[in-house]
């Protein structure tokens, strides 16, 4: 597995980077959290998570052969969604480990072994790219470096579907983009729930 971020270049260009993920991190997602992945149809997409393009969230890409997958911090933690070459979509919520995220009150499920101490993929999957956009020193620890012809290819490929229906989003006039960010984001609350705990 690789995150897959853009860089500007010297000359204002987005260039695309990869870096290998962490194993452990790699393990907790494609071990525990894909295989918890639903079905994700176009209209759901469309009024649901593509949404999210329009807020300030965090997120990141995972290059997983020749899937792409979307890690985004969103209640009740990490939503993750796989896109495929073939126009397939899949889809999960993950409740955070953390017991108070996002200034929720814990459950006593969400206390039981907790440790503030342990390292926390759901954090990592999303902020060690994240932060690489921006930070070259970050960019440097983890390993960056600009992503060759056929890593931009399988990363191209995956998004081309949801590139295809996030341009129905962008058509809305501004009143309509607000009533529909609003009604999304009851749909993925909804949906989501309290989100899957994998310990």
């Amino acid at each position: 597995m690789q995150y897959a971020i853009f860089v500007s270049g010297k000359k204002g260009q987005e260039v695309l980077h990869t870096a290998p993920v962490a194993e452990h991190d790699a393990r907790y997602l494609g071990e525990r959290a894909l295989p918890t992945l639903q079905p994700l149809d176009d209209e759901t997409y469309l009024n649901g998570p593509a949404m999210i393009l329009h807020t300030g969230a965090r997120s990141s890409y995972v290059l997983d052969g020749h899937d792409l997958l979307w890690c985004v911090e969103w209640e009740p933690g990490l939503l993750v969604l796989r896109f495929s070459p073939d126009g397939r979509m899949a889809w999960t919520a993950l409740r955070s480990p953390v017991p108070g995220f996002g200034g929720r009150k814990p459950m006593p499920q969400d206390l039981e072994g907790y440790d503030e101490d342990a390292e926390d993929p759901q954090y990592n999957l999303v902020f060690h790219a994240w932060d690489a956009q921006f930070d070259e020193f970050s960019r440097e620890h983890f390993g960056f470096a600009p992503a060759g012809d056929e890593a931009i290819q399988r990363h191209a490929s995956a998004l081309r579907h949801p590139d295809s229906l996030a341009g129905q989003a962008r058509a809305r006039n501004a009143r309509e983009q607000k009533a529909w960010i609003a009604e999304c984001q009851r749909r993925i609350a909804s949906w989501a729930g309290e989100g899957l705990r994998l310990g």
